[in-house]
């Protein structure tokens, strides 16, 4: 059971403990990211491709990472989408999408609020992809930038 401790961090991180799935996987795999050009963080991920919104999550004391994936570029769900293995999907980022992106390091955060993030699932049931995102900081009104990869990210089916 991926069990994920609830994040109170000073930057005002929220608790992802309602994202985790149940289903016996361990968080594995690399998120890597970065914000506004500094240091790059890892964290180990999982996620779910069987729900509408797809999910994926990754937490370490460097790095708190959130993603909703909703719809892609192409009209499907995400979890439609990510049906087929080996093909890369694009999820377009915006104030109204059903996608979001959060991600939490070096006591800031950085709400997506547009940018792109890309997804593909192997025949092994890991996702890798990469993001480029820009939005607020969590908790204020300056701008932000986030961008990093994710790779071989297991996720139930």
């Amino acid at each position: 059971m991926l069990r994920l401790l609830p994040l109170f961090c000073l930057c005002g991180c929220w608790d992802i403990t309602d994202l985790a799935p149940d289903d016996g996987r361990a968080a594995a795999g690399s998120i890597q990211s970065m914000l506004n050009s500094g240091v790059a963080h890892t964290t180990t991920g999982a996620g779910t491709i069987s729900t509408d919104p797809v999910t994926v999550q990754g937490v370490s004391s460097v790095l708190t990472f959130a993603l909703t994936a909703g719809d892609a570029d192409n009209g499907d769900t995400a979890k439609l989408a990510l049906i087929t293995h080996n093909v890369l999907i694009e999820l377009p980022l915006s104030p109204t999408s059903r996608s979001k992106l959060e991600v939490h390091e070096d006591n800031s955060g950085c709400v997506a609020s547009g940018g792109t993030v890309h997804l593909q699932v192997d025949d092994t049931y890991a996702l890798s992809g990469d993001f480029e995102v820009t939005g607020i900081v969590f908790g204020g009104t300056d701008p932000c930038t986030a961008n990093g990869t994710l790779t071989g990210v297991p996720v139930n089916h």
